[in-house]
This record gives structure tokens, sequence and C-alpha cells, in this order.
């Protein structure tokens, strides 16, 4: 079946600066956008959540990150929407695992990953990546920028 993880951060204290919408090549969405507080659900077998890593309950001010699993992903081009509740810096890893089944019930299985690091966003701006993905073994995730990123003017 496969699995296409992206998990994102921004390095601050408390919960990302930004927000995440994954489309998948059928244009399905899952994920959320800060600005205009909507959120998607439309890919089975999904889900896109934040996790603060509490290993310390006494210590404030511990970094969350956010993570977009897709279990049994298609192939293809994924859009990747990076929206930027404030200005700061983010950075974006894809993990993926492509399987096959082969003889004598055996699974033949590859891993991949992809990172963006540590790019510069402005509040209230918007990025758009590309993000290909496939289910063949032995193929390898891949990031690129598909526009240059919008950023807001001050009103």
């Amino acid at each position: 079946m496969g699995e296409l993880d992206i998990a994102y951060s921004s390095g601050n204290s408390g919960a990302p600066i930004i927000g995440v919408v994954v489309s998948d090549p059928r244009g399905r969405r899952i994920g959320q956008d800060p600005l205009s507080h909507q959120f998607w659900q439309e890919l089975p077998l999904a889900q896109a959540f934040i996790d603060c890593d509490d290993d310390d309950p006494g210590r404030q001010g511990s970094a969350c990150h956010g993570m977009v699993q897709i279990c049994g992903p298609v192939s293809g081009t994924y859009k990747v929407e990076v929206i930027a509740s404030r200005s700061g810096r983010y950075s974006l890893t894809a993990s993926g695992t492509s399987a096959q089944k082969v003889a004598a019930k055996r699974l033949n299985s590859t891993d991949s990953e992809a990172d963006i690091r540590d790019v510069a966003i402005h509040e209230a701006s918007r990025e758009s990546l590309r993000l290909t993905y496939s289910r063949e073994p032995g193929s390898k995730l891949g990031f690129t920028r598909s526009e240059a990123p919008s950023v807001a003017g001050k009103r």
C-alpha cells in the first residue's frame, strides 16, 4: 500500500507558525489553513495533527511540530501549500514508503525522504510546493517549488 508522511515545524516555542494543506493527485485535501481557519479531511486513511513533545511537564516553551500522514497514497504529484500565520522560518520533511508484493507472500519496500530546511516566510503569505511520490519500489520523493511565494502587504 505504501505511506506518505509530511512533518513540519517552525522552531519556535508552541505551535508552528505555519499551517499545511496537502492535496493529492485527485484533488482531495487534508490539513489546516491558519488564516481562514478552515480544516480539510478529504483523504481516506489519512490524519493531520500537531504534536508537542511533553517529556518534561515542568518545562515550558517546548516546540511543537505538525504532521500529515497518508496511508495508501496514490502515485503522482501532491500539492503542499504552506501558509504563514506569522513571519519566521519553517522546515518540511516528507518520508515515503513504497511497497509491492512479490512471490511467496513477501513484501518488497523502499523508503525515501526529501526535505526543505529553514525557509523564510512572511506573515499571511502562502508558498506552493510540489511533492512527487510513487508506489513503485526504488522511486524517490522530491520537492519542487511550483511558484514564487506570495508576500502579504501591510494595509
